[in-house]
């Protein structure tokens, strides 16, 4: 199985995908290949709920745009080199186009980072087909134990090292 994309694409611009569907390399590495930046903080377990925390230790991280990224956006926002965003850490490696549906976020500041990291999950992560099934699991576990209602400071619970140093270029 290929994608009509990769089809035309050399093949050292092809990767396979989880699920065995051939598709174009976004020129991210693997997620084992590279260093991830989770958008976790040690303090998140006195904030956020269990499936939170676990999303933001486990499932995403915190990346800056680069040429690649910001070239094969499909939708009409426009994003700046090095401004920085949330993924989908499992399928970064794969090219846009072949990840399934919100599998990034370039919030324009702190404040909308919380509903984004909402929203992620929520639509993206049940049909990644490259999180580990492990991960899924645990995902799906406690995303049915999710109780509802919003944080009292979004803001507040999307600090850290990494994203406080460079939101400027949020």
């Amino acid at each position: 199985n290929i994608t009509a994309a990769a089809a035309r694409a050399p093949v050292d611009q092809r990767i396979t995908r989880s699920d065995g569907v051939v598709c174009l390399s976004s020129g991210t590495p693997h997620y084992t290949n590279r260093t991830i930046v989770p958008l976790s903080a040690p303090d998140d377990v006195h904030w956020l709920s269990t499936y939170l925390c676990f999303v933001r230790e486990k499932c995403v991280e915190i990346f800056e745009a680069d040429a690649a990224e910001i070239n094969c956006r499909s939708n009409s926002k426009l994003i700046n080199d090095r401004q920085v965003g949330i993924r989908c850490r499992y399928c970064a490696h794969i090219h846009q186009r072949d990840r399934a549906g919100r599998s990034m976020s370039f919030p324009s500041s702190l404040s909308p980072t919380h509903q984004s990291l909402t929203m992620m999950p929520r639509e993206h992560s049940p049909t990644c087909t490259d999180t580990p099934t492990a991960t899924k699991h645990r995902f799906l576990a406690l995303k049915g134990q999710q109780t509802s209602g919003q944080l009292p400071n979004p803001r507040r619970h999307c600090r850290g090292p990494d994203i406080s140093s460079k939101e400027s270029r949020l």
